[in-house]
Formats: C-alpha cells, structure tokens, sequence
C-alpha cells in the first residue's frame, strides 16, 4: 500500500529575515484534473523523488483539506525527503518550526515521519493522525544556514 505522509503549512517562527519559502506549497499552479503533480514545490528544489503537489480535497489522495493555501505536500514513499534550506540564521538562537501533518488515508496507519535539520531527527511521529494536526518542533541554529527535510521513512 501506499505510506505516504502529508505536511502542509510550513513555517519557521523567528525574524522575518529568514530565508524560508513556500511553506503553504500554494505557489505552483497545477490543474485541476487530476488535481496533483509529481515534482518538486517551488522553493524545495534540494527535494528527492516521491514529492507530489496536492490540490486540496483531492479525492484519490484522500479528499483531505488542511485548511491553508491551496495544496499540500505528499512524501511518497520511504526516503522520500522534502528539502528546503533555511538561510539567514542567528547562530545560538532556537528556531520553532510549526506544521501539519497527516498520513493518506485507507492505506494503513504505521508511517511514520521525521523533520531533520542537516540529517538529524528534531522531531518523529511512527503514527500520524487520520486529519492534518498541528506539530511543533525546534532546533538551535549551529551556522546561518541549516537544510530543514520532512522525510518518509515508513516500513
């Protein structure tokens, strides 16, 4: 079956000089028919394979609306990772990033979803949801540029 994991609503609470784009995955135009298109979301090009752009209520991926923007993110697959680098950080200071996240729906409930910066973990769920929840999760920038992933890693 499919594992995919949604996410949508990407933000990174700190200053607006923050380099950080595209969070609410609205800024690329897909049709209507079929409603989804496998690639990577304008501002994510540093994404693998497995990304796919959702128009919200799209019915084969679910019928879910998160409720913000226009579409959402699938990560098909295991190791499917979404990748933007942040640019513009404070070195010492603890960034929050804030999402929502879900599974697709009649495929099981055992996927699991990390959020990495620079490979590591900062946050995990083995069993998201059945809606988009919000999640929270925080890293203590090291340079003033670090590269935040969602990432697949379901069985």
């Amino acid at each position: 079956g499919d594992k995919s994991v949604f996410v949508d609503e990407v933000s990174v609470a700190a200053a607006a000089s923050i380099g950080f784009t595209n969070g609410d995955f609205s800024a690329d135009v897909i049709p209507d028919a079929p409603g989804y298109v496998y690639m990577n979301p304008t501002g994510w090009e540093d994404s693998t394979g497995g990304i796919v752009v959702v128009r919200n209520g799209n019915g084969p991926w679910g019928g879910l609306d998160s409720g913000g923007g226009t579409h959402f993110i699938s990560i098909q697959g295991s190791g499917a990772t979404l990748r933007q680098t942040l640019t513009g950080l404070t070195a010492g200071q603890t960034y929050i990033v804030n999402f929502l996240v879900t599974h697709r729906p009649g495929y099981g409930n055992d996927e699991t979803i990390h959020v990495n910066v620079d490979g590591s973990v900062i946050w995990e769920s083995r069993r998201p949801e059945d809606t988009f929840t919000p999640a929270q999760a925080s890293f203590t920038a090291t340079a003033s540029s670090h590269v935040l992933a969602f990432a697949n890693d379901s069985p």
